[in-house]
């Protein structure tokens, strides 16, 4: 995919693997609290972003609604470009076993790029629930990765 360094701008990819198409934006990588991708994020699969402001992503906090996932970041660490539509590479999940998302099931992030199971009013105390996206498809429990068909 070719890098685009101008904000907003969407892209549209075919998979190489002759699947379905893929839908990227670019975002400036920013938050407040310091919580950005690196490319040490890429390596680890832990990629999955929020929005922190106009046209930016950062980490965000648990149960942030996840707007997409991180795959290729600028050489000055300043722009991602990130899927929003289409079906994810593989993305860690959180080890806690009540967070492990199963087939079929909506995700949210952990706040540090994980996803993981939307959890349910009455654990968060919030009252109302977290709103979770996508749908896993695949679950490796060996390697705690998904696949998510996205959004």
């Amino acid at each position: 995919m070719p890098w685009q360094s101008t904000l907003g701008v969407f892209d549209v990819v075919r998979s190489p693997e002759g699947g379905g198409v893929k839908f990227y934006a670019s975002f400036e990588i920013l938050d407040s609290s310091g919580r950005v991708f690196t490319t040490t994020d890429l390596d680890n699969r832990t990629v999955a972003a929020v929005m922190t402001a106009n046209f930016e992503i950062g980490k965000g906090s648990e149960n942030d609604p996840i707007v997409g996932f991180v795959e290729d970041i600028s050489q000055d660490g300043a722009v991602a470009s990130t899927l929003v539509i289409g079906e994810t590479d593989d993305v860690n999940y959180s080890e806690t076993t009540d967070e492990d998302p199963d087939l079929g099931d909506k995700v949210v992030t952990d706040g540090d790029g994980e996803v993981k199971q939307t959890p349910d009013s009455a654990s968060t105390g919030a009252g109302s629930r977290p709103v979770g996206r996508g749908h896993v498809i695949h679950k490796d429990t060996t390697t705690k990765m998904v696949r998510l068909l996205w959004p």
